[in-house]
């Protein structure tokens, strides 16, 4: 299988370029129980890949309409940026090699991520990535989140490049479906959440290492 014309390569940032999906499998929980509430798993999975607004919707769903989500936040936000600012973050593997390889070919790239704008600069600037990606796009730009395509589909609109032409990493559910959905080509590379059939059926490739799509370009 070879990747033809592939004009756009567009990144999901948690848990696709950073580690952080383990960081709020540790967080969130820790911070729903300061709260006084108890964590539930599915919950807390089940919002990977969303955008602020989807998440929100999702838990007042299960914990009641008084649950304090912005506390909750708030919370989680600041123990990601104290971690961040003095550990920073782990890079997924091979993502660094991937960006070189592309950069070295003059082939765009962009994050387009569920987390909010400020958010995704800090993580860039601070770990020395930015000048990767030729711009960012956030999940408070859009109305929709993933698995809406909405996110993908501005990508594509503000580099002026048809869907077709675009790839999309991602590791989550909600991303793949939102790729498949913009008829861009889905590449899930797992982290946390391993391919269930569904994914199987909906992803274009399924790689253990994100580098190894070079041998898949053409």
């Amino acid at each position: 299988m070879k990747f033809k014309n592939i004009k756009l390569f567009i990144f999901d940032m948690d848990g696709l370029v950073f580690e952080t999906e383990r960081l709020y499998l540790k967080f969130l929980p820790e911070s729903i129980s300061e709260l006084g509430f108890t964590a539930n798993e599915d919950i807390i999975r089940g919002s990977i890949g969303m955008n602020m607004k989807s998440t929100r919707a999702l838990y007042l769903n299960h914990y009641g309409k008084d649950f304090p989500f912005e506390t909750l936040s708030k919370l989680v936000h600041k123990k990601l940026m104290t971690y961040n600012e003095k550990n920073g973050l782990d890079l997924c593997p091979h993502v660094l090699d991937l960006l070189s390889y592309l950069k070295e070919r003059k082939l765009p790239c962009v994050i387009a991520s569920s987390s909010n704008r400020n958010m995704i600069q800090t993580y860039l600037k601070r770990n020395n990535i930015e000048d990767y990606f030729v711009d960012i796009y956030s999940g408070d730009e859009v109305t929709n989140g993933k698995p809406d395509p909405e996110i993908f589909l501005l990508a594509a609109e503000k580099q002026n490049i048809s869907p077709d032409n675009c790839m999309v990493f991602e590791d989550s559910y909600n991303g793949i479906k939102a790729a498949h959905s913009a008829k861009m080509k889905a590449i899930m590379v797992p982290n946390i959440l391993q391919p269930n059939e569904e994914m199987k059926a909906l992803a274009d490739l399924i790689l253990d290492d994100i580098y190894m799509i070079k041998d898949y370009l053409e």
